[in-house]
């Protein structure tokens, strides 16, 4: 049995490894109509900030971020914005709080699920009217 959503959060590694912008997008919309074409929901989550990111790549993964919002909505698939659940509100390029300077700590997570869980409730709701 399929699921009935896939969360897509991916992104951050390419940027870290100094991949083409265009190569994360197009890996990003493969995988988003590979799970439309299968008849689940994808999820399109941003790419988090980390804490040792450069200039450069903070500010790719900030291009990224807009270009994924933009594409869900082209595509009519739910967005949410996990960059946003566990930036620090001082410095929306870094983590609010990481215990190695690269993920989130545990509240950082527990943020970001309860963002996907209320962006998924809500697309529910929207598609049971």
């Amino acid at each position: 049995m399929a699921p009935d959503y896939v969360i897509i959060l991916a992104g951050v590694n390419d940027v870290y490894q100094d991949l083409p912008l265009e190569s994360v997008e197009e890996n990003l919309f493969t995988m988003y109509k590979l799970a439309i074409k299968n008849k689940i929901v994808p999820v399109a989550a941003t790419v988090l900030p980390y804490n040792t990111a450069s200039i450069s790549e903070s500010r790719i993964i900030l291009e990224l971020n807009r270009w994924i919002e933009d594409v869900s909505k082209r595509l009519g698939i739910p967005f949410c914005d996990t960059n946003g659940a566990v930036a620090d509100p001082k410095n929306r390029n870094r983590l609010r709080s990481s215990p190695d300077e690269f993920h989130p700590d545990a509240a950082g997570y527990r943020r970001m699920g309860e963002a996907l869980a209320k962006t998924i409730i809500a697309h529910q709701d929207a598609t049971q009217n």
